[in-house]
């Protein structure tokens, strides 16, 4: 049986108390969710001190939701407008709050979380993920998914081998489109490291895609970086898809 919200309540007062940072999934535009209760879920998030990764669901073709939504057993989602309401309540809550955005999903008030979070790095830091079907993990230009089988995880580290069932190595022109996917992580691209790491700017690899989004009002170049804009945090996933293969050819 899954945890009441008493008992997740509870467990979060508990770890914070211990001094521990606790971050919480929270979804929006469930099936029948209202605003009224999505903001409910955010002042109770707020009240705990908790950390927030807020995204919106995704309903994947022929899963059991997307089946109950069909035959009418489950409400549906909302419409996209909708589900940009609450994208922007959620947003403006929690900024106001004292949260700040880092991360395509995650919102903190920690201050050393806003320094140190693992993404400022991308893509040339690390992300070392671990467990049995963890599949983002990334080391420079390499990238790995781990066995998903638990078993067949566990024995393999018990053997003293590594888990990764994939591993990949991303050429430079990969390097150059995974770097502008900082605008995703809402994080700048600064164009002298862009220069240093490939001999070249944003502007004479993607001008095509960089103008699309200037005019868009998406993001904004000075002689220092690329950047997303207000309007850029409600379409972030769109600004990255222009950065992807099919786009760029």
């Amino acid at each position: 049986m899954p945890d009441s919200a008493a008992d997740v309540e509870e467990a979060i007062k508990y770890a914070r108390k211990l001094g521990l940072v606790v971050c919480v999934d929270l979804m929006y535009n469930l099936p029948g969710q209202t605003i009224e209760s999505w903001i409910n879920t955010l002042k109770k998030t707020i009240e705990l001190d908790a950390e927030v990764d807020a995204y919106s669901l995704h309903v994947d073709p022929g899963t059991i939701l997307e089946k109950m939504i069909k035959d009418g057993t489950s409400p549906p989602q909302g419409n996209s407008e909708y589900e940009k309401e609450m994208f922007l309540t959620a947003h403006k809550m929690l900024t106001d709050a004292g949260y700040k955005a880092v991360g395509h999903d995650r919102y903190s008030r920690v201050e050393w979380h806003m320094r140190e979070n693992c993404l400022n790095g991308w893509p040339w830091g690390g992300i070392l993920t671990t467990g049995a079907g963890c599949f983002m993990g990334y080391l420079q230009k390499f990238s790995y998914s781990n066995l998903e089988n638990i078993n067949d995880y566990m024995e393999t580290v018990k053997s003293g081998k590594l888990p990764i069932c994939r591993l990949s190595e991303s050429t430079n022109e990969d390097m150059m489109r995974r770097t502008m996917t900082r605008l995703y992580l809402r994080l700048p691209v600064n164009k002298k490291e862009f220069m240093e790491k490939f001999d070249t700017t944003p502007e004479k690899v993607f001008p095509k895609q960089l103008q699309k989004l200037t005019e868009k009002g998406l993001i904004e170049i000075d002689d220092k970086e690329v950047r997303i804009t207000k309007l850029g945090e409600i379409w972030k996933g769109n600004i990255a898809w222009e950065f992807a293969p099919n786009q760029t050819k």
